[in-house]
């Protein structure tokens, strides 16, 4: 399926297809970047096109903007978006998409924590994390529960990337952008512990006037963790020093729709142990939303 071409919309323009809605989440930033960096749009997208280094937080700093405001005004207009395609794409017979207000939530969620973070990415990032975070959004490949109803399909892949890449540059007008390479999938950055390094000795001499040589300990490289995975906060929740509510201490409190990286599970998956903000614990699988990544990561024993 072809993304919808960014300056317009065709006369086939079908709001139900999968693919509508990371074209709708990208125009939605557009939008909401143009008017509080006080760009013009056209101007906008020649520069989220070429200069791969800059962020959209950038540019609504530098006209003294927030952009953790700016991205409030996304969240609105996206849950606008979601709610209305719901009630447009509503088959007769009662089959396709319903929406319920704990569904909508749940991706008005999902969408804020994303944005927070994606707004900081400079634009070439920006695009290449665009197909792995769209396909963890609840309803669209993420967490699939038995309760969990699709609201919006979205299932990008690199031809729609590219595509859509393709998309921004037709639709500046009068600019001459050379050819793009199809951006390549952006691997996973894996968190690892850093190796406490052993403070050198002073070195001590003998009787004799020969002085004794440094001896500098090398430190132990310690194992990686696996390829994390994402969870999101729907409630303020305690990380926990392990995985039990009364045997174990407290690490920090998580805020509400807080987004975590999670690496492993317990062995029946009703804890997962991740870092949020610097910080390592368990936490209570009954306090946050998983990815259908996590419930592939090996467990781990506290």
């Amino acid at each position: 399926l072809r993304p919808t071409p960014i300056n317009e919309q065709p006369r086939d323009y079908d709001p139900c297809q999968q693919d509508i809605l990371g074209t709708e989440i990208l125009n939605i930033v557009l939008d909401n970047i143009a008017v509080d960096a006080d760009i013009d749009r056209d101007e906008l997208l020649e520069r989220f096109v070429n200069d791969g280094a800059t962020s959209f937080g950038q540019l609504v700093r530098a006209n003294d903007g927030d952009p953790a405001q700016t991205v409030e005004k996304m969240v609105q207009d996206f849950r606008q978006f979601v709610a209305e395609t719901s009630a447009i794409c509503q088959q007769p017979d009662g089959e396709g998409p319903q929406l319920d207000a704990s569904n909508l939530n749940v991706i008005t969620i999902f969408v804020r924590s994303f944005l927070l973070q994606a707004v900081e990415w400079p634009f070439e990032e920006f695009l290449a994390n665009t197909e792995q975070v769209l396909s963890s959004l609840p309803g669209a490949g993420g967490n699939t529960a038995a309760d969990d109803v699709p609201v919006v399909q979205a299932t990008p892949n690199s031809t729609q990337l590219q595509e859509t890449r393709a998309a921004l540059v037709a639709a500046i007008p009068s600019v001459e952008v050379p050819l793009t390479p199809t951006p390549s999938a952006t691997p996973t950055i894996t968190p690892s512990y850093t190796p406490t390094v052993t403070r050198t000795p002073y070195p001590t001499f003998s009787p004799t006037p020969t002085r004794e040589r440094f001896v500098t300990a090398t430190p132990t490289a310690t194992a990686t963790l696996p390829n994390p995975c994402l969870a999101t906060s729907v409630y303020n929740v305690n990380m926990r020093t392990l995985p039990d509510m009364e045997e174990s201490e407290v690490v920090q409190t998580i805020p509400f729709e807080a987004l975590i990286t999670v690496y492993a599970p317990n062995e029946d998956q009703t804890w997962w142990y991740g870092q949020y903000e610097g910080e390592d614990g368990w936490i209570s699988d009954e306090f946050i939303r998983v990815t259908d990544a996590c419930y592939d990561l090996p467990p781990r024993h506290p």
